[in-house]
């Protein structure tokens, strides 16, 4: 490889052909095109040399992993020393105020859906014990037993609201 884009066209190509992820790739001594204006027009006058990073953006690690192994090998050549180390340490900025706003609201909302979701559950339990009684008649043989239909809603009131209680307590 002898320029980024062949390094970037490397990649593409055998991208899937890596048991394990590929964070990046470095191109020392990069010939990249000088330009200076002459006259209002661009004229090619020198090649310069870089050093270009190639990274997964997806791995924040990537591109501090890769700047490292570049100043290790300069620092092994200068110093002679085969077992010279650097240390990397990489620490995300602190949020803006704009971005914490976001964030905050995000996490609120989030919480707000995984909260309210089971609620939506609660009025459907209740409806089912009524429908599964009358299905089975249970109701009809309560009244023949001479159960006054008043009890028989006033008792199923007072179990539903007893265990929505129950899950509201439950949910703070």
């Amino acid at each position: 490889v002898n320029n980024s884009a062949e390094l970037s066209e490397y990649a593409r190509q055998t991208f899937r052909s890596h048991a394990l992820g590929r964070l990046g790739g470095i191109v020392y001594r990069d010939e990249v095109l000088q330009l200076q204006i002459i006259n209002n027009s661009q004229v090619p006058i020198v090649h310069m040399h870089a050093t270009t990073f190639l990274h997964n953006t997806s791995a924040f690690h990537a591109l501090p992993l890769y700047f490292r192994e570049l100043n290790l090998a300069r620092l092994r050549k200068a110093t002679g020393n085969a077992n010279a180390t650097l240390r990397v340490t990489n620490h995300p900025l602190p949020l803006t105020p704009q971005q914490e706003t976001v964030y905050n609201a995000f996490i609120t909302v989030v919480a707000a859906i995984f909260v309210l979701i089971p609620f939506t559950f609660f009025p459907a339990n209740c409806v089912a014990f009524i429908v599964k009684e009358r299905e089975v008649k249970a109701t009809h043989l309560q009244t023949l037993s001479g159960l006054q239909p008043l009890a028989y809603w006033t008792a199923t009131y007072i179990f539903d609201n007893a265990t929505l209680l129950i899950t509201i307590l439950l949910t703070l």
